[in-house]
């Protein structure tokens, strides 16, 4: 279940899967406007587990719908609130997620003293691929290919470009390290809002 024009909808459907819309949906964790038509869709589709990224309208209409199990999977750290921050995320987490996913233990615990209540995490890191070792010419290769200075170090970032990511740290430190440097650069590769 994807909006329209979500970037992510032509890749799921070269790989063959369906993809479903709802009319006017938005890319928003919070559509009002979508909540009826992605109630009715879960109603007439019957699945017996929705996997969620970040949508509350997703998570509230697979309630109304009764599909039998909600899980949601949070891949970035949840952000410092206060007490009243922590009863509501515990109150959603504990209305709308049978259970919820944290990509890593550090996200998990984050998301636990933000107030989702323990019983409902668990923790499954991402998985990843692991990098060939570059000899050499390799990396030369990849650093023309990429017209990167063979004189300086680099030092990059590969990220969605949103405020939760922190690339505004990577940044600050960027900027420190060349206060102090000037044989280093700095890339970010990424996009976002």
């Amino acid at each position: 279940l994807l909006p329209e024009e979500s970037a992510l909808r032509a890749r799921v459907e070269e790989l063959g899967f369906e993809t479903l819309c709802v009319d006017g949906m938005r890319d928003a964790s919070w559509d009002r406007a979508s909540l009826a038509g992605m109630t009715a869709l879960f109603r007439a589709e019957r699945p017996d587990v929705v996997h969620i990224g970040a949508s509350l309208t997703a998570r509230l209409a697979a309630r109304r719908a009764h599909v039998p199990a909600i899980v949601v999977t949070k891949h970035c750290a949840a952000e410092p609130c206060g007490a009243l921050g922590r009863c509501k995320r515990r109150l959603v987490d504990t209305l709308a997620a049978d259970k919820v996913v944290a990509v890593s233990r550090a996200v998990g615990e984050q998301l636990a003293a933000a107030g989702t209540p323990r019983e409902k995490l668990c923790v499954i890191c991402n998985g990843i691929m692991p990098v060939p070792p570059y000899d050499g010419g390799a990396r030369e290769a990849l650093r023309e290919s990429l017209g990167l200075d063979r004189s300086r170090l680099w030092v990059g970032v590969a990220a969605r470009l949103e405020a939760v990511k922190g690339v505004d740290l990577f940044l600050d430190a960027a900027r420190r390290v060349l206060e102090r440097r000037d044989d280093v650069r700095f890339a970010v590769f990424g996009v976002g809002s």
